[in-house]
C-alpha cells in the first residue's frame, strides 16, 4: 500500500484510477452475491459514487416468509406466519421456511449491498437456528438485522439486547436478580463492541474486566422471551419484568472510569449499551470487521494507522452511522488496490449463491418446488460448512477471526468435491439433484454485445466468474474447448445463424452444446472460488 507523501491517518484518499470493467466488477463481487454480466456493465457506466450510492441506498423490507406447503399448519398456504403461534406439527416447516426465504433475498437482491451486510452482521450477531428452536424470533432476528444494516450501530446493539432470539441463545432470559447469569454481558463486550484484548492482570482484558462482566449482566436482568406457544401475539416477543431486575447500583472498573449504574428499569440495558459505546476502541474493534469482511483478512501495521484509524475516526463522528464508513471504505484507493482484487475465498454461501445467480437458475415452477429447491441449497451450504443460522460457534464463523488461515479455512478436503460437483452438475443434462437446477446458458450470454466474438465473449465472461484477468494462454484454452480447431468465424456464424433463428432447435442445441462446454471449463478454473 502505498500513499503520497503527507497523507495522514485522518483521511483515507478516494481511488482516483481508471474505472473499468475490474474496478466495476471487483466492487459487485464484493457488495453482491454473485453481480450479473449486466449489473457489471450497468455499474461500469454508471461510474464510481454513482454505483456506490445505488449499492448504499435504502431498501423496502421484503415481504415476510409463508406457509408454502405444510396443510396441519393453521396459518393459510400462501400466508405469513410470523405472528402466529406454532403448533408442534409446523416447526419443521417454517424452520424451512425462514431458511428458504433468506437465501431468496440473497438471490433477488441485486444492486444492493445490504443482504451483504446482513449475512455479515449474522456472522458478528450469532444465533443458532437449533437453539433458538422457533423460525418466528428468527425471522425477527432477521428483521432487526436487515433494518439497521446500513443504520446505526448503536441503535442496533440496542435491539440485539433485548432481541428475542438473542435472549434465548445467549441465555439472557435466565439473567435474573436473584440467579444472574452472565452469557450475554460477556459476549456484548468480548464480541459485540469492544473486543477483549491481551490479558494484562487477573481478571483485567485491556478493554474491561470480570468486574465489568459482571456488573453490566447485573443491569441487563430482568428481560424474558415470550415462549413457543404463547397468546401474546406480536412484535418482538419480549418482555421487561421489573421483579427479575436488579435495582441495587453497579460498580465499574476503572476501565470504564469507575461509574456506577444506577437503577433505570427498563431503559438501563440502554445505558449499559452507551457506557460501552463510549469507549474508542469499540470504533476500531467493528471497523477491523468490516475490513475483514469487505477487503483482506490481514491487518498491518500500515493498514491499522491508514486504514483502521481514519475509518474508526469517521465511525465515531458520525455517531456510529455504519453508511458513511461503508461509503469511504468503498470508495478508497486502498479497497481496489491490485493485491486485494481475488484475495478472499468465496465463502460457501457467497459462492452457492453467485452460480445460482449468474448462471441464471430458474429455481422451481412453484412456491413448493421453489421452497424445496432452495431447502437443498442450504443443505449443501450447510455440508460445506457454512449453514445460515448455523455459525459454530457465538463468535460466528472462523474464516473471519481464527488465525492463521482465515478465510483459507472454507476450501479443504471435505469441501472442495462438493463445490465443484455443484458447479458442474448445474451444467449436466440431469441438472442438480431432485430439483434438477440448471445453468441457463443461452440466458446468461443473451444480449451480449460481445457475443458474436469469441474472443469478447470470453473476455466478458471471465469478469463474469473471476477476480482477475485471465492470461492469454487460459483465454487461448477456453477458446479451444468453444471452437476446437476452427477460426473464430465459424463461432461468429454459427451464432448469428442461431439468433436469427432463436426457435430452430438444432441450431439452439448446437450453440448450447459449445457454451456448455465453454462454462464448464472455466468453472473448473481455480479462480472460480477467489473474488
Amino acid at each position: 500500500m502505498v500513499y503520497p507523501v503527507g497523507v495522514s491517518n485522518e483521511t483515507l484518499p478516494s481511488y482516483d484510477g481508471e474505472w473499468t470493467i475490474q474496478q466495476a466488477a471487483h466492487l459487485l463481487k464484493r457488495c453482491t452475491f454473485g453481480p450479473k454480466i449486466p449489473e457489471i456493465q450497468s455499474v461500469l457506466e454508471m461510474g464510481r459514487e454513482a454505483a456506490i450510492e445505488q449499492l448504499l441506498s435504502n431498501q423496502a423490507l421484503p415481504d415476510p416468509p409463508v406457509n408454502y406447503y405444510n396443510e396441519s399448519d393453521p396459518v393459510p398456504i400462501g400466508q405469513t406466519w410470523v405472528f402466529s403461534p406454532v403448533p408442534q406439527n409446523a416447526r419443521t416447516s417454517r424452520r424451512r421456511s425462514m431458511l428458504g426465504w433468506t437465501i431468496l433475498q440473497q438471490l433477488n437482491a441485486g444492486l444492493s449491498i445490504r443482504e451483504k451486510m446482513t449475512l455479515f452482521w449474522h456472522n458478528h450477531f450469532a444465533v443458532e437456528s437449533q437453539v433458538v428452536n422457533d423460525a418466528r424470533f428468527l425471522y425477527q432476528h432477521q428483521t432487526v438485522l436487515r433494518t439497521n444494516a446500513l443504520g446505526n450501530f448503536r441503535k442496533l446493539v440496542k435491539d440485539i439486547t433485548i432481541d428475542p432470539t438473542m435472549l434465548r441463545y445467549l441465555d439472557g432470559r435466565l439473567n435474573t436478580k436473584n440467579k444472574p447469569n452472565e452469557n450475554f454481558g460477556r459476549e456484548l463486550l468480548e464480541l459485540f463492541t469492544i473486543g477483549k484484548g491481551p490479558l494484562v492482570g487477573p481478571g483485567d482484558y485491556t478493554h474491561y474486566t470480570e468486574e465489568d462482566v459482571v456488573a453490566f449482566s447485573r443491569a441487563l436482568t430482568g428481560w424474558r422471551d415470550y415462549g413457543y406457544n404463547s397468546d401474546e401475539i406480536g412484535s418482538p416477543y419480549v418482555t421487561f419484568r421489573s421483579s427479575n431486575h436488579d435495582t441495587s447500583a453497579k460498580q465499574l472498573s476503572a476501565r470504564f472510569e469507575g461509574k456506577v449504574l444506577e437503577d433505570a428499569g427498563a431503559e438501563e440495558y440502554a445505558q449499559v449499551v452507551d457506557i460501552i459505546l463510549e469507549k474508542d476502541e469499540v470504533a476500531r474493534f467493528i471497523c477491523r470487521k468490516l475490513y475483514r469482511w469487505f477487503v483482506n483478512y490481514e491487518i498491518s501495521d500500515v493498514v491499522e494507522e491508514m486504514v483502521i484509524e481514519p475509518l474508526a475516526n469517521l465511525f465515531r463522528t458520525e455517531e456510529y452511522e455504519i453508511k458513511p464508513v461503508l461509503n469511504c471504505l468503498l470508495n478508497s484507493a486502498h479497497f481496489y488496490e491490485q493485491q486485494y482484487c481475488g484475495a478472499i475465498i468465496k465463502n460457501p454461501i457467497d459462492y452457492t449463491v453467485a452460480l445460482l445467480r449468474q448462471g441464471q437458475v430458474s429455481i422451481g415452477w412453484s412456491a413448493v418446488s421453489k421452497y424445496s429447491a432452495l431447502w437443498k441449497v442450504y443443505q449443501l451450504q450447510s455440508s460445506i460448512q457454512m449453514a445460515y443460522f448455523g455459525p459454530p460457534t457465538v463468535a460466528g464463523w472462523p474464516a473471519y477471526y481464527q488465525e492463521p488461515v482465515f478465510y483459507q479455512s472454507w476450501v479443504n478436503s471435505a469441501t472442495l468435491p462438493p463445490r465443484v460437483d455443484f458447479a458442474e452438475d448445474l451444467l449436466s443434462a440431469r441438472g442438480w439433484q431432485s430439483v434438477k437446477l440448471k445453468m441457463d446458458v443461452l440466458q446468461v450470454v443473451a444480449g451480449l454485445e460481445s457475443a458474436l466474438d469469441p474472443n469478447l465473449l470470453i473476455e466478458d465472461l471471465s469478469w463474469l466468474w473471476y477476480p482477475l484477468p485471465l492470461s492469454d494462454a487460459q483465454k487461448q484454452y477456453l477458446k479451444e474447448v468453444l471452437i476446437p480447431g476452427l477460426p473464430d468465424f465459424e463461432w461468429t456464424v454459427e451464432y448469428g445463424e442461431y439468433l436469427a433463428n432463436p426457435d430452430d432447435v438444432n441450431l439452439a442445441e448446437s450453440v448450447e452444446q459449445r457454451l456448455l462446454g465453454l462454462f464448464r471449463a472455466m468453472i473448473n478454473l481455480p479462480e472460480i472460488h477467489l473474488s
